[in-house]
């Protein structure tokens, strides 16, 4: 009998799958079982060692050393023990109560050093020394005349709309 179940246990292993045919077999991922499935979503393990780190879990902070993230119950990254350092100008990174960094070479919009005012295309805004605060940098102003309606014109009195309604002179 013994003989008889290891003999039939090792046919079902030897020949039981064919690698090359297609029997549409699906492996399942669950949270939980052991694997991290990055097409999954799952970015740890539950109960497993997490590999990843705090600039991993977030990159857009700096970190104090020595943190760890943890791991949700949906395998997620958490904050577990990272610690948010202290903001450093010109780190690369806008932390803290810093409106920027002026290492971040990634260009500031016009519109976040005023946002009351429309401008014109190509310029940019850029980061105070302090990282404190925005400044108008190669920003410039499109000069208009408020008329009823909310219309506004040009010098040479022509009118484009603008996608929140209002119009302006490119």
């Amino acid at each position: 009998m013994k003989k008889t179940l290891f003999l039939t246990t090792l046919a079902l292993l030897a020949f039981g799958c064919d690698e090359g045919s297609d029997n549409n077999t699906t492996i399942v991922s669950k949270c939980g079982d052991g694997f991290i499935d990055v097409a999954a979503g799952e970015q740890c393990e539950i109960g497993g060692k997490v590999e990843a780190t705090c600039q991993t879990y977030d990159s857009t902070k700096k970190w104090k050393e020595g943190g760890v993230p943890g791991c949700s119950t949906s395998c997620r990254l958490t904050v577990g023990t990272c610690e948010e350092g202290e903001a450093v100008c010109g780190d690369g990174l806008k932390t803290g109560g810093e409106a920027c960094d002026k290492g971040d070479k990634t260009p500031i919009a016009c519109i976040a050093f005023d946002y009351t005012k429309n401008w014109k295309a190509g310029g940019a805004a850029k980061c105070a020394d302090d990282c404190e605060s925005i400044e108008q940098g190669t920003c410039e102003e499109v000069e208009t005349e408020a008329v009823c309606g909310g219309l506004a014109r040009g010098r040479g009195g022509r009118v484009r709309r603008h996608r929140r309604g209002r119009r302006f002179v490119v």
